[in-house]
């Protein structure tokens, strides 16, 4: 397979990354020359873009992904379970999971089950209501390409605790526009999310400034970048 993408890249017009890990990898490994490669990205609509109003407590996290292991799933647990035995009204909503709700649940201690809600699937109106009514969002990912959960956290103005994975750290900025926790790690991010439990200032920091940074990333401006990246490869066919 890496015989079989090597060739691809070399024989392409353009190749398209997701972050900028996946750029510097191919020039490393001269995959590709500089001047063909072009960052990818993920769009958000303007539907995500809502008001948020700031509790003076958090008291519902919210993650968002398949329960995936690569998603950092048993590390989530492990971070809500220390936290939800020190936090008596904290909730964790698990929304998008594909697993179901037994499945899920079954990862999690038994003392700390009630405290989970499980959205297994969810329609676009009702992922939004899910952004709006949660206090902060929680991707651990071990690993990611362009996390499109992401965008959409950062278009609701959701403070963010993630993992610098991916195109999280092209995004987004540790300690401005979210928290980064080291990937793998549970204590590190139950201590994330401990400091933004009580911190509604710096939740509000975090989330407004994820909102303003995102719009980049908006569906009409993306829509205009890739075009015109399509334009300049049909004026260096002509």
């Amino acid at each position: 397979m890496p015989q079989i993408l090597r060739a691809s890249c070399r024989s392409s017009d353009r190749v398209i990354c997701l972050n900028q890990a996946e750029l510097r990898y191919l020039e490393k490994n001269r995959w590709a020359s500089k001047a063909h490669i072009v960052l990818g990205e993920n769009t958000v609509s303007d539907d995500f873009f809502i008001e948020r109003e700031w509790r003076a407590a958090a008291r519902r996290l919210m993650f968002l992904g398949q329960w995936l292991e690569m998603k950092g799933t048993r590390f989530l647990v492990e971070a809500f379970t220390q936290l939800a035995r020190a936090h008596s009204e904290l909730e964790l909503w698990c929304v998008g999971t594909l697993a179901d709700e037994e499945t899920v649940l079954a990862s999690f201690p038994e003392d700390v089950r009630r405290r989970v809600i499980v959205r297994s699937r969810v329609e676009r109106n009702e992922l939004i209501e899910c952004f709006r009514q949660a206090d902060i969002f929680v991707l651990p990912s071990l690993s990611e390409g362009f996390n499109h959960a992401l965008l959409e956290a950062m278009a609701t103005g959701l403070p963010i605790v993630t993992t610098p994975v991916g195109a999280a750290p092209d995004i987004l900025e540790d300690g401005e526009s979210a928290l980064f926790a080291p990937e793998a790690d549970a204590n590190a991010l139950a201590q994330s999310l401990r400091t933004l439990l009580h911190d509604a200032g710096l939740r509000k920091k975090l989330g407004c400034r994820a909102q303003i940074a995102v719009r980049y990333y908006d569906d009409e401006q993306s829509f205009a970048r890739f075009y015109q990246l399509l334009e300049s490869i049909l004026k260096e066919w002509s």
